[in-house]
């Protein structure tokens, strides 16, 4: 039997799905040495911090805490510690699991009501 693969390929980030004041944020500088934590509101506020970030510095969400009311079974997030993140529920998670998917490793994350 043969079986078909597809490349997940992501190119739309979810980025309101972070609780920007909760979460932990840094400016890191050459050899991703951290500079100093930056107190975000928001994911414009964000946005602007990134968009005044010149390299070799860059801005990095090291601990990213997601809003309660997050919903999707999966989403991308850019800018996090691991460079790309890829979220997934409890349900998919263990769908997975179940299908025997290898060379993946979940690690818990916090939501805003934790």
């Amino acid at each position: 039997e043969k079986l078909d693969y597809w490349l997940v390929n992501p190119y739309l980030f979810q980025m309101e799905n972070i609780h920007f004041k909760l979460s932990e944020i840094w400016k890191e500088g050459m050899g991703n040495k951290k500079i100093n934590t930056i107190i975000v509101a928001s994911y414009e506020e964000f946005k602007i911090i990134k968009d005044k970030t010149v390299l070799p510095e860059r801005i990095s969400i090291e601990k990213p805490v997601l809003l309660e009311n997050t919903s999707q079974d999966l989403f991308i997030l850019d800018y996090v510690k691991s460079g790309i993140g890829y979220y997934v529920s409890e349900m998919v998670k263990n769908e997975m699991e179940e299908a025997g998917c290898t060379g993946i490793r979940f690690e818990e994350i916090n939501t805003s009501n934790t």
